[in-house]
């Protein structure tokens, strides 16, 4: 069995693309795998992604940058 790959580049950031697989062999061409679709995001910067904790009295505060919502909006923390 061989299993085969492909690197796509350059991917721009915020782009849909759509895969799918077909296996082909000598006996022919196989059924299609599901359709994927994905978006292609931003390598966020790990300096932004950092915590602070600060004990403040009786309480610890922690803080940190907002991430980069990766062209896709950021949810929740």
């Amino acid at each position: 069995m061989t299993i085969g790959y492909t690197y796509i580049t350059p991917l721009v950031p915020g782009t849909f693309y759509t895969f799918k697989v077909i296996a082909l062999n000598k006996y022919g061409v196989g059924v299609d795998s599901p359709t994927v679709r994905i978006v292609a995001g931003q390598r966020p910067d790990p300096a932004l992604l950092a915590p602070v904790a600060t004990i403040v009295d009786t309480y610890i505060k922690i803080a940190w940058d907002a991430a980069i919502p990766n062209n896709v909006p950021v949810d929740a923390y």
